[in-house]
């Protein structure tokens, strides 16, 4: 048996428009003064505490960038429209991704799937499939900030709106991963007993390792890993994540 754990490459070997940078060009087209000023408020807050923006590439990487806004001081009630706004968005360009004319691949009838694509590309059998990001009727936007800030009675009133909004701002962005592993967790259990994890397509980012820590710490020490990669940089990657895993098989 085997686990395939499949990242948006695979939806592009699919030939498949899903990257952020698609959605870049959805979103421009649909409403450019969302698009701009989506970018001010990254920059914005980014800048106000020297936050890292990766650089050239604020599409590109955009669930790590939305990551590093500081919402403590997050007081424009401005801002947060531009937020819910652009998630709306966001939850339009998922649902107009078009899969009809894909021809499906075939796997193994005993093999699991856990898929970080909102796509159903892989609609063979549900039992066997996990879309831990959500799919296309309900994707999971965003990526990791701190948790919920709890106001201090003696906070002014408008340090005290700051906070309101800044909570605002994490129930919309806010990807909560230990949850998604919880509320996957028969699942994950299951899949784990494979002989073999096979990774394709995925970048292997900061924002799911701790789906790669559950998989590598509850997985036999003889489950054998294949890392596809594209480029020599992936390469090195899937090394260094697999090295301090410690995983003994790839």
């Amino acid at each position: 048996m085997n686990l395939y754990v499949l990242g948006n490459g695979f939806d592009k070997a699919h030939d498949l428009k899903t990257d952020y940078e698609n959605f870049e060009l959805y979103l421009r087209k649909k409403d450019i003064n969302c698009y701009l000023n989506c970018i001010k408020l990254i920059e914005k807050y980014s800048k106000i505490h020297h936050n890292t923006i990766i650089p050239n590439n604020l599409w590109k990487s955009f669930e790590e960038n939305i990551s590093n806004i500081n919402v403590v001081e997050f007081p424009v009630d401005h801002d947060l429209r531009v937020i819910l706004d652009l998630k709306r968005y966001f939850n339009q360009w998922v649902k107009s991704i078009d899969i009809k004319c894909l021809i499906k691949r075939e796997f193994l009838h005993d093999d699991y799937f856990l898929t970080f694509n909102y796509t159903e590309v892989l609609e063979i059998n549900a039992e066997k499939i996990c879309h831990i990001h959500g799919n296309l009727e309900n994707p999971v936007f965003g990526g990791n900030v701190i948790g919920i800030i709890y106001p201090d009675e003696s906070l002014n009133v408008l340090t005290k709106k700051s906070v309101k909004n800044a909570n605002a701002y994490i129930s919309e962005i806010y990807k909560n991963s230990s949850q998604r592993l919880e509320e996957n967790i028969d699942f994950l259990m299951k899949a784990i007993r494979a002989d073999k994890i096979i990774v394709f397509g995925h970048s292997l980012g900061f924002l799911d390792r701790i789906y790669f820590d559950f998989l590598s710490k509850n997985a036999s020490n003889n489950t054998e890993w294949v890392f596809y990669y594209f480029t020599e940089d992936d390469r090195k990657k899937a090394k260094e994540i697999a090295d301090s895993l410690k995983i003994k098989k790839y």
